[in-house]
């Protein structure tokens, strides 16, 4: 009897650090999926929201997330908006990269997402 037991205390144990360890993982990964929702967030308003301009800003979205915005231009074409030469002053069209990372701090450690366009 004593010895089905501590069979059965080790098997209770064992069940008891799989489900801290799954109620864990799902914290992350639900963590991981709002961090890509407010990244993305993030990355829409600065393509979608006017004319880019190499910046680099930062700020706190709450919930313990904080994001960083980096805009760099990478390249610029010879053709203007309006056609190759139309004889008017428009400038000339460029090609953005635009960085968001979205970083929290969980389980000891620091997370980040990163999303790039």
């Amino acid at each position: 009897m004593l010895i089905a037991n501590v069979i059965a205390a080790l098997a209770l144990g064992a069940l008891y650090q799989t489900a801290v360890s799954g109620v864990r993982s799902m914290r992350t990964a639900a963590r991981y999926n709002d961090a890509l929702s407010r990244a993305r967030s993030h990355l829409d308003m600065a393509v979608h929201g006017g004319t880019l301009a190499p910046s680099d800003s930062q700020g706190d979205d709450g919930g313990g997330f904080h994001w960083r915005l980096h805009i760099e231009p990478v390249a610029q074409t010879g053709l203007r908006p309006d056609g190759p030469s139309s004889g008017t002053a428009q400038p000339l069209l460029a090609l953005y990269r635009v960085t968001v990372w979205n970083f929290w701090d969980g389980d000891g450690s620091r997370h980040a997402v990163q999303l790039d366009t």
